[in-house]
């Protein structure tokens, strides 16, 4: 995170060639949201990679209905696939 400050070319180039990213920005609100808008599209990102064998929470209720057999109605009230 660079703070008010230049990035030297040969800094970038050494970031940029192990892949390590950095944030700059003149104000330090903006380096925040620019910080935390790339968590943000890491966290979606490994989302996406992971979404087929990942279980991901929801919030449900189980409505009991016992007639001769188990039976059990649920309703999904939140998920992120919805």
């Amino acid at each position: 995170m660079a703070f008010d400050v230049k990035i030297e070319r040969d800094a970038q180039e050494l970031a940029d060639s192990l892949g390590v990213k950095i944030f700059q920005a003149d104000i330090i609100y903006h380096l925040f949201d620019k910080f935390m808008a790339y968590r943000e599209e890491l966290r979606l990102k490994k989302r996406e990679e992971f979404k087929n064998i990942a279980v991901f929470p929801c919030k449900l209720r189980v409505s009991y209905s016992l007639r001769g057999m188990l039976h059990l109605p649920i309703l999904i009230l939140t998920s992120p696939h919805l």
